[in-house]
């Protein structure tokens, strides 16, 4: 089922590289959601349901630290005593999590 192992090693680390590449420069939401799930739909394909147990326990993570990121990520803020949670953050903050959980 393994599609990759019919392929030279270097054209593997040629197209990951290139997936990798890609998804940190198209940071829009779309490719980044498109991209996660092609990448969960493969895994689940090669690795059943151990693939499914590590999902569920990442899924939950991800929206936790996403939850937290615009508590403590101050950027481009004038901080005057009071700390507020801005939906530019919040946003950005999925968007990054997206990125560190796709890879």
């Amino acid at each position: 089922m393994n599609e990759f192992a019919k392929y030279h090693p270097l054209i593997n680390f040629i197209y990951f590289t290139a997936v990798i590449v890609f998804s940190m420069i198209f940071v829009h939401p779309i490719c980044l959601v498109t991209s996660l799930l092609c990448s969960v739909m493969y895994s689940i394909i090669l690795n059943g349901k151990k693939a499914l147990k590590f999902i569920a326990m990442l899924l939950p993570l991800m929206l936790i630290s996403a939850l937290i990121n615009p508590a403590f990520n101050h950027e481009g803020v004038t901080d005057v005593g009071i700390h507020t949670i801005r939906n530019c953050r919040g946003k950005y903050g999925c968007n990054g999590h997206l990125l560190v959980f796709l890879f």
